[in-house]
């Protein structure tokens, strides 16, 4: 730095401690410089450091300005550092005037007096604006300084808004310490969002701000802090102030912070409040939801039901409607649906009471019950051995379109028991009974409908099978393999290999003396059809060996 230029403005009188401000002094009155050198050479003005209280003597610059400066050998001073930019200089020199002021003053001597009244403090150690503290060659001087408990503690008094610099390096040199320091902020309003009170905040991370409580006739400090609370499930905070004593606050060791409200710790408490909060919230508007829901569906299915019934009442009935809109539920209402019919459970079989019921006009209500996949009946309950639905269906002769409905049974699980056999055996002359056997042994019942279109093609294989023609008048196996090539040419693959692996292949052909056979299968195979697989699945159901 070059020595013209000015170090230090503003310094204190050792002996009166009044402050000697070089720009006052010496801008008014040039003619002073004598006085004022003689005084100082007479030991009557002993100008000293504010910050360092070493000593400092008077240079003139050889424009004529004064400044003082710290004598030579002196040890570390941050103002003698040049860290501090001109700007930052004047700030010192201002926060300094003002830490001269009555109420400054006053502030510090209530403080240290009040301070040796605390139960845990060592009196001894308390010092109000007369101890510094060293480390690594700096050093400062506190407001008030104690010790408490474990603790050493300072107090800073602030009358006005200081600059981020000061602030940082008064809060690390004091953290590098392991000294607690409190801000007593006099006449500030810490909710203000002003740069001075957001850096204060940053640095602050329980957001903790202290005053002095001048009502009290004991040390007390007014804390102003964050408290946290939940509203409208929303973490939130507001500003409160507690009249609290030095015993009360607690101490982070790790941030070397001192405070009575913990922000970060109840910030977190609240926050995870909230997610349980919010989660009571979700399962109950779902619980509310769900009860809301079953209302409706109650609701929905008692009018489905009570529509059943209207149309059951008439004598010309349409269940298009209500079949439709059965169609349409979704799984809880087909489940609610179920569970008031309750169909599946009842002691007596109440399709074999329908069928009973049924004739030539209200069959209708027989097709739409069966037909309706979401409308659950246990199809094989009887009312005793000597009943089946399917014997109580074939006695009512006055129920229309009866092998359509037994169709209807196999869809929806039926099962042929022995007295159903009995009765099929004793009239096996009808086909449609040849077609029960089938779909009696359909793994599938989704098949039965492919079944029920393809049963006379089913015969084929079925007679192949059992050796044995079946569903046919036709007189021989010749003739019978004829018919097949004639009207099932487009399943002939399947037909041909049900054929040889029952043995009927060789049986017609050793049997076919006119070549009947021989020369439709030759014409067949010049002119061979476009084959149909659609009964791809149902044959592979019910004749799985033909295809090994």
């Amino acid at each position: 730095m070059k020595k013209s230029e000015r170090l230090i403005s503003l310094a204190r009188d050792k002996i009166t401690l009044n402050l000697l401000d070089a720009n006052v002094i010496f801008e008014i009155n040039r003619t002073v410089d004598s006085d004022i050198r003689r005084l100082i050479g007479e030991k009557k003005i002993i100008p000293i450091c504010v910050e360092c209280e070493q000593g400092l003597a008077l240079s003139k610059s050889i424009y004529d300005r004064h400044f003082f400066k710290h004598l030579p050998k002196h040890s570390y001073c941050l103002l003698s550092d040049n860290s501090l930019t001109p700007q930052q200089q004047n700030e010192y020199i201002e926060i300094t005037k003002i830490n001269e002021s009555d109420r400054h003053k006053q502030l510090k001597n209530r403080i240290g007096n009040l301070i040796s009244t605390v139960e845990g403090v060592d009196k001894s150690s308390i010092a109000i604006d007369n101890k510094f503290i060293f480390r690594n060659g700096e050093k400062r001087k506190p407001d008030v300084y104690c010790k408490f408990l474990d603790y050493q503690i300072v107090f800073e008094i602030q009358l006005s808004k200081l600059p981020l610099w000061y602030i940082l390096k008064r809060h690390q040199f004091y953290k590098e310490n392991n000294i607690y320091l409190i801000w007593v902020l006099d006449n500030f309003d810490i909710k203000s969002q002003g740069s001075f009170e957001l850096d204060i905040k940053y640095l602050n991370i329980y957001h903790n701000f202290f005053k002095l409580d001048e009502s009290a006739v004991s040390l007390r400090l007014l804390c102003e802090y964050k408290e946290v609370y939940i509203d409208d499930f929303i973490v939130k905070n507001k500003w409160k102030q507690k009249s609290v004593e030095l015993n009360e606050l607690s101490f982070d060791s790790k941030q070397i912070q001192a405070f009575y409200y913990n922000f970060p710790v109840n910030l977190a408490k609240k926050e995870t409040e909230l997610i349980q909060l919010l989660r009571k919230k979700e399962d109950d508007e779902w619980n509310a939801l769900q009860i809301k829901e079953e209302e409706e569906r109650k609701i929905k299915i008692e009018k489905i039901i009570q529509q059943i019934k209207n149309e059951k009442s008439k004598k010309f009935s349409s269940y298009r409607l209500v079949d439709n809109k059965i169609n349409e539920l979704s799984y809880l209402e087909v489940k609610e649906l179920n569970n008031n019919l309750d169909f599946k459970n009842r002691k007596k079989s109440p399709i074999i009471k329908w069928i009973r019921e049924t004739n030539e006009y209200n069959y209708s209500f027989l097709f739409f019950i069966l037909q309706n996949k979401n409308i659950y009946v246990n199809i094989n309950q009887s009312d005793s051995i000597e009943e089946t639905v399917f014997l109580e269906l074939y006695k009512n002769e006055k129920i229309p379109s009866q092998h359509y409905i037994c169709k209807l049974f196999f869809e929806i699980g039926y099962q042929l028991q022995k007295k159903d056999i009995e009765y099929i055996n004793l009239y096996s002359k009808n086909n449609n009974f040849e077609s029960y056997k089938i779909w009696d042994r359909v793994k599938s019942r989704k098949l039965i409908q492919k079944a029920y279109e393809k049963d006379t093609f089913l015969f084929i294989l079925e007679s192949a099978k059992h050796n044995q023609i079946i569903g046919s008048k036709l007189a021989n196996w010749i003739t019978f393999g004829n018919n097949a090539i004639q009207f099932y040419s487009q399943y002939w693959e399947y037909i041909e290999l049900a054929f040889k692996k029952y043995g009927i292949w060789d049986f017609i052909i050793e049997q076919d003396r006119r070549k009947t056979f021989h020369s439709k299968l030759e014409k067949l195979y010049q002119n061979f059809p476009k084959q149909e697989y659609d009964v791809d699945t149902v044959v592979k159901n019910l004749y799985p060996e033909i295809f090994n």
